[in-house]
């Protein structure tokens, strides 16, 4: 996990249910401690991190991928991706070894992340036909009683948006719409669940509760699906400049890298992965977090924004 600090700053933050945290005057003093990176130690360097009082609650980014592992990255040893915009956030704060997902694949994963609890606790551990992930026009969602993270922070007052992958139920009460978030652009699903429509395997890239536009899925169609993570970063963009003033909470939900996996043709060069499809989804997840922090220091934001970067599943 890496988190960029209101400042500039990186330290490990956790959600954890039902808990609140209060900003006040204090210093976090973080000891020296060694990793290993690929075979090379990395020495962490102790950095006090000075944590102002705030009038305004901070802007909270949380970016997640999709099937991204922990070795994928280049500041994690990847001798394949090039993430250069991720490892400069490692390299100017803190970067973490020890992270656990809630489960190994896409829709249970998602739910521990919102609720803070076990899928299974939430009954999305299994679909009703006892897969491990929801398909489209799933009879199971979000349970319309659970209290979720934005839910919570709207109740802070957050502004809240979800741009990218939902998959925790694709049935109008299921959407993130209708659980707390003002906002969603992106799938209701993995990429690889198409539905037909007139013979053609058909990805709904949805608008809060309206299609906004109909993508081929499938790996046939892999080009079509190639501009997602530049959709999805534009998304993101434009709904932060229009609500700059907070605070506000965007949830980065990237499709990529799931398969079938695809990226804009200039991200290939990028990577020396035998699969220049998958490197270069990687590539690109990269830049588009490069965007985000890059957009957030030009507007005068990066001071009272949390930017918490979750790549690091060794499946999802």
């Amino acid at each position: 996990m890496i988190l960029s600090l209101p400042g500039n700053h990186i330290f490990a933050y956790e959600f954890n249910r039902g808990n609140s945290t209060h900003y006040s005057p204090s210093t976090f003093q973080l000891n020296s401690n060694e990793s290993l990176v690929g075979n090379k130690p990395f020495q962490a360097k102790p950095i006090s991190i000075e944590v102002p009082t705030r009038k305004t609650p901070p802007n909270i980014i949380l970016i997640f991928c999709d099937d991204l592992g922990y070795g994928d990255l280049s500041a994690y040893g990847s001798v394949w991706n090039q993430t250069p915009e991720i490892d400069q956030m490692m390299t100017e704060g803190l970067r973490f070894t020890n992270f656990y997902a809630g489960a190994p694949v896409c829709t249970p994963s998602r739910a521990a992340l919102m609720t803070g609890s076990l899928a299974r606790r939430v009954d999305l551990d299994l679909d009703a036909e006892n897969r491990w992930v929801l398909f489209p026009n799933a009879s199971k969602g979000i349970n319309p009683t659970e209290k979720i993270l934005p839910e919570i922070l709207k109740e802070a007052g957050y502004a809240t948006a979800i741009v990218g992958k939902w998959h925790l139920g694709d049935q109008p009460q299921y959407l993130p719409t209708k659980h707390g978030f003002d906002f969603w652009y992106g799938l209701p699903y993995s990429n690889d669940m198409a539905i037909r429509v007139n013979d053609e395997p058909i990805l709904p890239l949805m608008k809060n509760e309206e299609v906004e536009e109909r993508i081929k899925g499938g790996a046939k169609n892999r080009e079509h699906q190639a501009t997602l993570t530049q959709k999805y970063t534009e998304a993101s963009l434009k709904w932060i400049d229009e609500h700059n003033e907070g605070p506000f909470f965007l949830y980065l939900s990237h499709t990529m890298p799931h398969v079938p996996v695809a990226a804009r043709e200039a991200f290939h060069q990028q990577t020396n992965h035998p699969n220049t499809a998958f490197g270069g989804s990687i590539a690109e997840v990269s830049w588009s977090t490069g965007q985000l922090l890059e957009y957030l220091k030009e507007r005068g934001l990066s001071d009272n924004t949390l930017v918490v970067d979750r790549p690091v599943f060794l499946i999802e």
